[in-house]
């Protein structure tokens, strides 16, 4: 009897579409994935693979999402986007809702902002988990209900290979993008990306534009100079050189986060193979660059190839 391969794909932000690579080069030299455990955006990349979208309708979707359209500002009272553009999205693209209907098991994993703990979604909503895992604390509004806040399952666990065990896996592979930190990082990231640059300046007009609407829905009327000063133009002007550093920050910290926690978790005795793609110094926000993330994972892939190959045969 054949050992069950499970995957456990992590977080990382436009990062991990590398899973997307990594699948591929698996599918190329018929090496099984029959169980999935995923955190924030491997939570959407191991939804989309395990509903049996193919890896060429992944690809294309990935290269062709005009990201910049699902970006949905909001007053910043839970977050800096609301999210639900991203969640029509998922909805269009993934045509099966909830965990029962998918073709091999998944797990998804979200954090409690109430409590601190780790959930683990296997069934029910899937559309709902995928949100409350890619719900990046600060940036996204986490998912909010009678008793728990769900937002990033990176927070509790950015690499899931114990959920992955825990399904019946025989072979665990995990798969690390966590990025190295050092002293430099923040320096070099002051070369933001285009997707970047139009976040802050959409940001910027967002909020803008709700602040003079709280205005006059109090109808609170302005000196004529102030009305002028708050002109979006004219404030898009001053900030033209500065940066907007909350997501910055925020993802920062996060990168730090992961990259201990990873540490930690890649030692646990029982993963048997390390999937770790090399990015060259693309940032989380370069979703402009997806296509070279899934070379990144497809190259990262094919070098485990033969070890996963000699574990199969050692199994038989």
């Amino acid at each position: 009897m054949r050992p069950k391969i499970g995957i456990a794909l992590s977080g990382g932000a436009v990062r991990g579409i590398s899973h997307i690579g990594i699948l591929k080069a698996l599918e190329r030299h018929s090496i099984p994935v029959d169980l999935i455990a995923g955190t924030s955006m491997g939570a959407l990349i191991g939804a989309l693979y395990a509903s049996g979208m193919s890896i060429a309708e992944m690809e294309q979707h990935a290269n062709t999402a005009k990201w910049k359209e699902l970006i949905d500002f909001t007053v910043p009272k839970n977050g800096l986007i609301a999210g639900r553009k991203i969640e029509d999205y998922i909805k269009k693209i993934l045509k099966k809702h909830n965990f029962e209907e998918l073709q091999m098991p998944l797990s998804i994993i979200v954090t409690d902002l109430n409590t601190g703990e780790k959930i683990v979604f296997n069934q029910g909503d899937l559309i709902k988990a995928i949100k409350a895992s890619i719900a990046v604390p600060g940036i996204f509004e986490p998912i909010v209900d009678d008793t728990s806040i769900l937002a990033d399952g990176g927070l509790v666990d950015p690499i899931p290979v114990d959920v992955v065990k825990g399904m019946g896996a025989d072979i665990v592979i995990a798969v690390d993008l966590a990025v190295e930190i050092s002293k430099t990082d923040l320096e070099v990231s002051r070369e933001e990306s285009a997707f970047t640059k139009f976040f802050e300046r959409e940001f910027i007009s967002t909020e803008i534009s709700y602040m003079k609407e709280f205005l006059r829905e109090k109808k609170i009327k302005l000196p004529f100079f102030l009305g002028t000063l708050l002109s979006a133009k004219r404030v898009l002007n001053i900030m033209t050189n500065k940066e907007i550093k909350i997501a910055k920050y925020t993802i920062r910290s996060l990168d730090i986060l992961s990259h201990h926690f990873a540490k930690e978790k890649l030692k646990y005795p029982y993963i048997d193979v390390i999937i770790k793609p090399e990015f060259e110094g693309i940032k989380w926000t370069e979703f402009d660059k997806s296509e070279q993330c899934i070379k990144a994972g497809e190259a990262a892939a094919e070098e485990a190839v033969p070890k996963i190959r000699r574990l199969l045969e050692r199994a038989l």
